[in-house]
């Protein structure tokens, strides 16, 4: 027993002369960094301890920083020492891996030691450099489809990312350009092709057109002041829309390209640390002012414009297009003219509505303060059983209280069997819905028609429901046994203890994605919640992609696949949304699988069908 206890009194002793020899060890040998914290608690002295272990990777790094300083004196701006310590130091909390701790003594006078290696700091610094250049080839493509908010933040996120690094200067592309440096060019360059021009003032509504090199600008977020304080605004397809309060002159109108969209990161921690505390770089030419004025002649550029944005509308095949439209053109004309003249009661009736139709109308005139912009052309569609759908309308849609803001969306009318307005919705955008229902095209397939058809038309109501906040319908097409997979951000305290002692931080507790597996029931009963909390919601969907699962058995299983943009007035995101749904019954069509990850720039992760059906 004696020699037991000898043998245990020796190993406590080796054990604390080995982390003593391993502290000196990490202290002087230049490879770890590392801080001391001193608490009350052992919680207390772990969080001393982080900050201590920041300002150590903060002291090593600010000589590598002096390219933020002189940026700063040449743009005449001298930030304080405090700005860069808080830049310095969320470089060094963002996504910190592998963080090793020592509890050396206990409560009440606990004392924490925190230490990482440097070349954990390092490969942060290589996941922002890939990261930074994958973000680039997204945006390439991005600007050749003219969806510029998306190019446009894509690059001056990589801008951003790459700021942050060791050594800004020595991130170059394959061509050799330093893209610290090059970035900001290529973003000035982009706003140089960004044509803005006035359509009209109407009231307190003001049309816009927006262009890029002559082509209508699919997407693009703007800032501007209605004459009391800043509201945001969004194109769609080529159509803008102000809304302006009445003291607004009207002479001259100041737009603001959003480039920076720091509203969209709160899934990317990282990033949206770095956006907080480093100094925005001002890119020239991201603001327009444009001439109004109500009784002017507009100029031949002005026109021109409007017929650039106007011509880009929908394209179906001949055989997808009904042919005698007068009974149909005479029931839209009569709702297009009411709303266009606010004299919304004037049709809300069983002359151009059936029950589920007017009950639609009397949602989508109270989304906010409703306006039809440019001039409605409108094509009438065949639809399922006999319905016709009407696709050309584009409206604006404009939100006062707390985040001012104004959507545009094109807003389709179906039509049943009766001639009356038997459901409404918003369109999907013209490049998503020519993806769907119109690409290749034909007469011969018939069937194939009614599918697209279905398809496109089930999305439009899908994304209609979660702006008008109809649970019923949202409920409806939902499966009872549907797997639900919502992503949301969740705040986890840092733990006492972990395997091996390791931990992932951020500067106040870990951030994470957790994906939340909810049944049915469960996620109506978020969605209650969720929308009792806003004053508006919408959703843009871009990138469309179909996948056929099944047509045996009985069965028709289709997989879609689109990249989403959720805005609401407390909370934005961007991602990609995954529905599997059975369409056997085209009529009550099912929503089994519903999945959401905040992913955009490396495809091969995202859900598709594959994932659930095989």
């Amino acid at each position: 027993m004696k020699n037991n206890i000898i043998v245990l009194l020796f190993l406590l002793f080796a054990a604390e002369t080995l982390h003593g020899q391993n502290w000196d060890y990490i202290r002087d040998s230049g490879e770890y960094y590392y801080g001391v914290g001193y608490g009350s608690t052992t919680e207390e002295a772990r969080e001393q301890a982080l900050v201590a272990l920041s300002q150590s990777i903060s002291v090593q790094i600010k000589s590598d920083l002096t390219h933020l300083l002189d940026e700063m004196n040449r743009n005449g701006v001298i930030d304080s020492e405090q700005r860069i310590r808080l830049y310095t130091e969320s470089s060094s909390q963002a996504t910190l891996y592998d963080v090793n701790f020592w509890e050396y003594s206990a409560p009440p006078k606990c004392v924490m030691r925190a230490w990482v290696e440097c070349s954990v700091v390092d490969d942060m610094y290589s996941r922002r450099i890939d990261r930074a250049k994958g973000l680039i080839v997204s945006a390439e493509e991005l600007l050749s489809e003219q969806k510029l908010d998306m190019a446009i933040r894509s690059y001056y996120w990589a801008y951003a990312l790459i700021r942050t690094v060791k050594n800004p200067g020595g991130v170059k592309d394959e061509s050799g350009r330093v893209l610290v440096d090059y970035l900001p060019l290529v973003i000035e360059d982009i706003m140089s092709d960004i044509e803005i021009s006035y359509g009209k003032r109407d009231d307190v509504s003001v049309d816009m057109y927006f262009t890029y090199k002559n082509k209508p600008i699919k997407s693009l977020a703007f800032f501007y002041n209605d004459g009391r304080g800043e509201c945001s605004g969004n194109v769609k397809d080529g159509y803008g829309n102000l809304r302006v309060h009445p003291s607004h002159a009207g002479e001259y109108y100041h737009i603001e390209i959003d480039y920076v969209a720091s509203n969209l990161l709160n899934n990317d921690k990282d990033l949206e640390q770095i956006l907080q505390v480093v100094p925005k770089r001002v890119i020239p030419k991201s603001g327009k002012t444009i001439k109004g004025g109500a009784e002017r002649k507009l100029k031949s550029s002005e026109k021109k414009a409007a017929k650039i944005v106007a011509s880009n509308e929908i394209a179906p095949d001949v055989s997808q297009l009904v042919q005698n439209v007068e009974v149909y053109e005479k029931v839209i004309g009569d709702v297009v003219n009411a709303i266009s003249g606010g004299n919304y009661e004037s049709v809300a009736n069983e002359q151009f509505f059936t029950a589920n139709g007017l009950d639609v109308y009397n949602k989508l005139i109270k989304y906010g303060k409703a306006k039809v912009i440019g001039i409605p052309k409108i094509s009438y569609f065949k639809g399922v059983d006999g319905t016709v759908s009407a696709r050309g309308l584009h409206m604006s849609f404009s939100f006062s209280r707390g985040r001012k803001a104004t959507f545009v969306e094109d807003v389709v009318f179906t039509i049943d069997n009766s001639g009356k307005v038997d459901n409404i919705s918003f369109g999907l955008g013209v490049d998503a819905t020519n993806a769907i229902l119109c690409n290749n095209a034909s007469e011969a397939d018939s069937a194939t028609l009614e599918v697209r058809e279905t398809l496109v038309g089930f999305m439009e109501n899908y994304k209609t429901a979660y702006c008008l906040e109809r649970l019923d319908y949202i409920e409806k097409i939902f499966s009872d046994d549907a797997v639900i997979i919502r992503g949301m951000v969740l705040k986890v305290p840092v733990r006492d203890s972990d395997v091996e002692n390791r931990v992932r931080i951020s500067n106040a507790g870990q951030e994470i994605i957790q994906y939340n597996k909810d049944n049915k029931q469960e996620y109506m009963k978020y969605l209650k919640e969720c929308f009792a909390r806003k004053e508006f919601i919408n959703i843009r969907f871009t990138d469309a992609d179909v996948q056929t699962l099944n047509k045996s058995a009985g069965k028709e299983l289709y997989g879609i696949q689109l990249r989403q943009e959720y805005a609401s007035s407390n909370y934005s995101d961007k991602g990609y949304l995954f529905l599997m749904i059975d369409f056997t019954d085209k009529e009550e069509p099912l929503i089994m699988v519903r999945t959401w990850q905040p992913n955009e720039e490396d495809m091969d992760k995202l859900y598709h069908g594959g994932h659930f059906f095989k």
